[in-house]
């Protein structure tokens, strides 16, 4: 769902953008794009039309819905009003969010095929548990011969499942339930979430590296359109997407605001690639630092694609061996009474 409202928002302000370019006044450039939109987007762009016509600007009106319109996307928004490039800079905005929504979807790629396969596997053997099991069961039981070990786990755990199945799932539903609740409850357990999935092999650095590409250019596109450092460094950090990355901001943002280079607190933050720590003295030192950090931010989300390759390459043949493991292992420990009884019979 937020998907789709993210995809919507990107839609429309490509449109308005190109409304504007074609020389049509805001407030009626509003009124025809709300006309073509659906959903729940459309009653907010009514309003913020209404907004504009009694006689606020556009970033004031969007600063009424700060749950659709972001910090970053009204700091850009008032610098395009500021500078007369309204409409330049709502095609910029619409290139960053589909940008930005892009290398959102190769990083949780990364992280849902592993966790669907591994679902599928569970699903399947929960089934065989449930409805083939028993039937096996039955069979030993008439037999009477003394069952492996091996087969008397699969088997418990089929009565397991059998008996208590649905309070185990209830029980696990309302603790998975609790624990969300608490973590969104506590930054401490966020925070230490955070640093768990950072040291995770490979996949710590998609998200270190995603985090990092999109702060770069965040940044980068906030100077590249006038806003003044200190500015550009409190907006990032509403943004940031990480504890980590907000708190390294704001240090960043006092520590320049004293007179000290932006590179250096990068640096010693140790929150940032090389790279971009990089790249950004480069870009203090030649004056050119919104266009040294969007260089920053093309290399890390090209490094992050590569990983992500990498990760599929590695995962693929892991998760088929953990499924032709579990699988067939479960699958001989049913088969193994019945080697037994066929030795017994010869």
């Amino acid at each position: 769902m937020r998907e789709r409202a993210s995809r919507q928002l990107d839609s429309a302000t490509r449109q308005l953008a190109t409304l504007l370019g074609a020389g049509i006044p805001l407030a009626q450039a509003l009124q025809t794009l709300a006309r073509s939109e659906t959903g729940a987007l459309r009653p907010v762009l009514d309003q913020v039309r209404r907004d504009v016509e009694s006689g606020l600007t556009l970033e004031k009106a969007l600063a009424r819905h700060p749950q659709v319109f972001d910090a970053l996307y009204r700091s850009l928004v008032a610098a395009g009003e500021l500078g007369g490039l309204l409409d330049t800079m709502l095609e910029r905005i619409a290139s960053h969010r589909e940008r930005a929504d892009r290398l959102r979807g190769k990083v949780r790629s990364a992280l849902v095929y592993p966790a669907a396969v591994l679902t599928v596997a569970m699903l399947s053997v929960g089934v065989i548990l449930v409805w083939v099991v028993p039937g096996f069961q039955a069979l030993f039981d008439r037999a009477g011969a003394d069952l492996p070990v091996p087969t008397r786990v699969v088997v418990a755990l089929s009565e397991t499942l059998l008996g208590h199945g649905l309070w185990v799932g209830l029980a696990l539903a309302v603790a998975a339930s609790l624990f969300v609740r608490k973590w969104r409850a506590s930054t401490a357990l966020q925070l230490r979430t955070e640093a768990w999935l950072l040291r995770l092999p490979l996949l710590g650095t998609v998200l270190a590296d995603a985090a990092s590409a999109r702060w770069c250019r965040t940044l980068g596109m906030l100077l590249g359109a006038g806003v003044p450092l200190d500015d550009a460094l409190g907006t990032v950090a509403r943004v940031a997407g990480q504890h980590r990355l907000e708190a390294a901001t704001r240090n960043l943002r006092r520590e320049t605001a004293l007179g000290q280079r932006l590179a250096s607190g990068m640096a010693r933050s140790a929150c940032f690639p090389t790279l971009a720590v990089q790249m950004a003295h480069v870009g203090e030192e030649s004056g050119a630092l919104d266009a040294l950090l969007g260089k920053a931010a093309e290399s890390l989300e090209q490094a992050v694609e590569e990983t992500v390759a990498r990760m599929t390459t590695l995962l693929e043949p892991a998760i088929m061996l953990v499924l032709g493991v579990v699988m067939g292992g479960v699958i001989i420990a049913l088969y193994l009474p019945v080697f037994q009884l066929g030795s017994a019979i010869v």
